[in-house]
Order: C-alpha cells, then sequence, then structure tokens
C-alpha cells in the first residue's frame, strides 16, 4: 500500500506538470492547447491553482448556506414566538414546543392566571431576539420584514451534505467536489469492493432483522394462542374436614336393613366399615343400615355435604 501510494502521488505530480485548468468553465486540458476546446477560453489555471480557487469557492458556498440557516432560524424562532401565549404577571411566554407541543396553555402554570389569545408585543419579540441575531435585525423595521418572510427548504438538507462531503474529501479521500485533487485517489477494484462489502453487510442485516421479527411473531402468535385461566380474586375457603372414617353421601343411596332396603338422603353422615376390593366403600348409616357406595359419591367435606343436604 505504502509503494502504492508513493506510485500514484508520483503520477499526480506528473499530472500536474502536464495539465492545467481552463478559468472560465473548469475543464483539464494539456499544456500544450492555447484556448479551451470547450469554451474557447484562453485564461488557465495550475492544477495547484485550481485546487486553491475550489477550496475557496467550496468554503464560500458552505458559509453562504450557514447565514441562510440562520436567516431560517430567526424566521422560526420569530413565527414560533408570535404564535406563543404570553403572562404579563409572570413575564413568561408558552410556545407549542416541548411539554406544549400539543397546544399552548389557556392558563398560565405559574399564577394561574386566564392567558388565553394573550401575546407578546412585536416590540417585546424583537428585544428578545436582537442580541443573538444582531446582524440580521438591525432594526423593527427588518423585524416586521421578516415575519412576513417563510424560511428557504432544504437549506439544513444541502449544509449537511456539503460538511459530509467535505468530510469525505478530507478523511476518505474520496474525490466528491472536484475530478481534481492532489491527494492520491482510491482504485477502482477497493472502490467496487467496498461498495459490494457495504451492500451484502446491508443485506445480511436485513435478513437478519427480518427473521428475528418473523420469528418474534410466531412466539407472540404462540404466546397468544396458550388458554388463559382466569384467576379468582376471591380469598380460599378454608375447608372442615369430617373425623377420620367418616364420610357424606353426595347422592341417594339404597341401605340394608332387616326385612329389605331404605334410601340414604344425600349429606348423611356414613361410617365406613370396610374397603372393597373394587375401590367402592362398605359404609354404614346408623339405623339406616350398611350399603357399599363408590368413593367418588362421597365427601369428607363438611361443607359439601351441607350443600348436598340443602339441595333437597
Amino acid at each position: 500500500m505504502l509503494v502504492y501510494s508513493a506510485f500514484q502521488r508520483h503520477e499526480e505530480k506528473k499530472r500536474d506538470e502536464s495539465m492545467k485548468v481552463c478559468a472560465r468553465c473548469d475543464k483539464e486540458l494539456p499544456k500544450s492547447l492555447k484556448f479551451c476546446s470547450k469554451c474557447g477560453g484562453a485564461d488557465f489555471l495550475t492544477i495547484p491553482e485550481f485546487l486553491e480557487v475550489e477550496a475557496t469557492r467550496r468554503q464560500d458556498y458552505r458559509d453562504a448556506l450557514s447565514a441562510k440557516q440562520t436567516r431560517n432560524d430567526l424566521i422560526l424562532a420569530i413565527h414560533s414566538l408570535s404564535a406563543a401565549t404570553y403572562c404579563s404577571s409572570c413575564r413568561t411566554y408558552y410556545e407549542k414546543a416541548g411539554v406544549y407541543k400539543d397546544g399552548v396553555p389557556d392558563f398560565c402554570p405559574e399564577c394561574g392566571r386566564n392567558i388565553a389569545g394573550e401575546h407578546m408585543s412585536p416590540e417585546s419579540i424583537f428585544r428578545l431576539l436582537q442580541p443573538n441575531y444582531a446582524t440580521l435585525l438591525t432594526s423593527f423595521e427588518a423585524f416586521k420584514s421578516l415575519k412576513k418572510e417563510s424560511p428557504e427548504p432544504l437549506v439544513s438538507l444541502k449544509l449537511g451534505w456539503s460538511r459530509l462531503s467535505e468530510a469525505g474529501r478530507q478523511y476518505w479521500r474520496w474525490n466528491t467536489f472536484s475530478r481534481h485533487s492532489n491527494l492520491p485517489s482510491t482504485p477502482r477494484w477497493v472502490t467496487r469492493l467496498s461498495i459490494a462489502l457495504l451492500v451484502g453487510a446491508l443485506a445480511v442485516g436485513v435478513l437478519v432483522g427480518s427473521i428475528s421479527i418473523y420469528r418474534s411473531e410466531k412466539e407472540l402468535d404462540k404466546e397468544l394462542a396458550k388458554p388463559t385461566t382466569a384467576v379468582s380474586t376471591e380469598p380460599e375457603r378454608t375447608r372442615r374436614l369430617a373425623p377420620e372414617g367418616i364420610v357424606y353421601n353426595l347422592v341417594r343411596i339404597s341401605g340394608r336393613i332387616k326385612g329389605g332396603l331404605i334410601g340414604i338422603a344425600p349429606g348423611t353422615e356414613l361410617k365406613v366399615i370396610s374397603k372393597n376390593s373394587d375401590g367402592s366403600l362398605h359404609v354404614a348409616a346408623g339405623n339406616l343400615g350398611e350399603a357399599d357406595i363408590p368413593a367418588s359419591a362421597v365427601t369428607n367435606d363438611l361443607d359439601v355435604a351441607d350443600a348436598a343436604r340443602n339441595a333437597q
């Protein structure tokens, strides 16, 4: 790279010695020509002289844009302050910006005074802005003239692009403003490779971002598809349980007594005598006899037993 840079500087020096630039149309021409082949001009500049002229042009262009930007800022400030509400008691104005971006207040936040429809006088706005914009606000007549104008569009964009281009010319050695440069130019294959790598990196970034968004949407869909369980806000009931070996039937059953069968109503206290091989319980209902009942048809919860008894 050092050898290549030295070679480039040598080539640039040879070109500077053999070429000149038309002072009228900026066309680069061989030194042997007496007149410009583009405009017919006879005034020429050497390459170093033209670089200095071009740098001066760029600086003048940026200075002009900066002056236009300052003028736009002043016009916007005048319009904003003219639309702001003003509290004469607190000597405070409220613009439609920041916390009041949706609208200026009708009442002063400091003293509570009704300030709807009250605005700063043009003289007060002039005195407020004149110290910071003394070169533009030379008189009150100049202020009234600027108040009627609108900011010039695209000035900020042009100024930003001009500064970015100058930075690129100085630090990246890219010939942005002119085809003339006293710095070694970047080889074409390096420029193309850099652009290809940049485009590839952008494509990979877009692809990775798209995949991440797709996965996030899928996970969100899965979360939304899961059934949600309603959480009860009622306090958990304290269970009252019967003593060991005592259960209550939830359904009507038939008890065996001497001479036949008798119905046993739900919620009747039953004493567990034994457990049958099929999982059912052999219970006794006091004087109502004995019976076999499935385990799922009894409970030891006193509240549940009361509910089954009251349901009759």
